[in-house]
């Protein structure tokens, strides 16, 4: 006959002591639960860096020296704009800029765009250290190399400075001056940069402008220098920032603006986070630059 007396008071503790979960095995489960969540984060992190759906602006901080030779620069475009030849045809000619920091062993990075061969716009801000002079060496990231070039053009004031790379190769661009509406679809295309890890990746995002918003000297949360360089651009007639939908990120400061028929209205310079909008220089003060420094005659 079957023994159906129950475990005794030895058997019990046993039976107990093999139920409890093992410490060492506790934490190894802990971790690899830790571990997923990171690794979730980090995938999340980097779906959306490569998808180009962030926003865009300013420089980003300066990096040692020693990070310069690790830079690395991934090119790729996002189908939709591949596949639109107007926008690729932008999308394409946006390039990296990199240049000494006015701090000793520093690097100062941002973006600009080709508007034809071997003339590179962007903002001047990207590469404060050039106030000195225009004849300042900058590297240029374009047909899948890094080239050296030089700042031959440099408008402080309006914040645009032009680059000539004679290695760089492009179609010649359109701009347009024509009043923007808040109807109107535009995009932004350029580089996000993760300058501790060394890396750029190529970015696109639309956006709209928002003709009623008026960067004004009194509401402007910016440090002094923008300050008094709007409050200048007024006092000289310089034609004032234009704002529009999104919050920009450092290092898209340069960042070519256009329409849907891939023509240049703006180049991006200032983010504004407290009201989740960018300001651009309109295409009116890019062509006055270029015209005024007789680098190119640009089609209208």
């Amino acid at each position: 006959m079957a023994d159906i007396d129950g475990p005794d008071e030895a058997e019990l503790e046993e039976m107990i002591r093999k139920l409890r979960p093992h410490p060492v095995a506790t934490a190894l489960k802990v971790t690899a639960v830790i571990a997923g969540l990171l690794g979730a984060f980090a995938l999340i992190f980097v779906q959306t860096v490569l998808s180009g759906r962030t926003v865009a602006v300013l420089p980003p901080k300066a990096v040692p020296e020693a990070d310069e030779d690790a830079f690395v620069v991934m090119t790729d475009i996002d189908v939709e704009v591949r596949l639109d030849p107007a926008l690729h045809a932008v999308a394409r000619q946006t390039v990296t800029i990199r240049a000494a920091a006015p701090e000793p062993g520093g690097v100062t990075y941002g973006t600009g765009f080709l508007i034809a061969d071997g003339v590179v716009v962007s903002a001047a801000h990207v590469v404060p250290a050039a106030r000195s002079g225009t004849s300042y060496p900058v590297r240029v990231f374009c047909a899948d190399q890094e080239v050296v070039a030089g700042i031959t053009a440099y408008d402080e004031l309006r914040d645009v400075m032009v680059i000539t790379a004679p290695q760089c190769r492009a179609d010649t661009l359109v701009f347009s001056e024509r009043r923007l509406s808040v109807d109107d679809s535009l995009h932004i295309a350029g580089f996000m940069f993760v300058t501790e890890a060394g890396m750029a990746f190529r970015f696109h995002r639309y956006t709209s402008p928002i003709p009623t918003a008026v960067l004004r000297p009194n509401s402007l949360r910016a440090d002094r220098e923008v300050l008094e360089r709007v409050r200048e651009m007024r006092r000289q007639g310089v034609a004032r920032y234009r704002a529009l939908s999104g919050a920009a990120i450092p290092g898209n400061s340069g960042s070519p603006v256009f329409d849907d028929r891939g023509r240049i209205v703006g180049m991006l310079v200032i983010r504004d986070t407290l009201h989740d909008r960018s300001y651009m220089v309109p295409a009116s003060t890019l062509l006055w630059v270029l015209r005024a420094n007789g680098v190119i005659e640009c089609p209208l």
